[in-house]
């Protein structure tokens, strides 16, 4: 494997570098429960509730724990994360968990990678995917 021009060659196959630079880090004993939105790239160590979007890319850490809706460029999933990813790509390492759907233009599987949901693969030349309305749980749907 070789790194050329901000790119990871892997097989004779570019792959996208997932970050170069880290301007925001949640540490591992670190608790966040709302709308985290952060310019550039982000790393998750630690717990996060809500909405997390990043104009860059997203780490989350091997121990980390998500309960989320996510936004990026790209998100590399190594622990665990429940909830929507939007994303142009999704790499799902060996020690990721992934319980929620994924919608993005490129999905990578690392073996030993664990999703429990449905992939949407975007057509090329559309738009983000972005939800119409925020989805009701049973209970908003009984109190209506």
């Amino acid at each position: 494997m070789s790194a050329q021009g901000g790119l990871f060659v892997l097989f004779g196959k570019k792959k996208a570098r997932v970050s170069d630079r880290l301007e925001t880090v949640i540490g591992q004993n670190a608790y966040f429960n709302g709308h985290l939105r952060c310019e550039g790239n982000l790393r998750i160590d630690g717990r996060c509730e809500g909405t997390v979007e990043a104009t860059g890319n997203i780490v989350i850490g091997e121990m980390s724990q998500i309960v989320a809706e996510v936004r990026a460029k790209n998100v590399s999933v190594s622990g665990s994360v429940t909830g929507t990813i939007y994303a142009d790509r999704v790499d799902l390492l060996s020690t990721g968990r992934i319980e929620g759907d994924v919608i993005v233009d490129s999905f990578f599987l690392d073996e030993g990678g664990n999703i429990r949901g449905q992939v949407n693969m975007r057509e090329k030349g559309s738009e983000p995917a972005t939800p119409t309305e925020p989805r009701q749980t049973a209970a908003q749907d009984k109190t209506d």
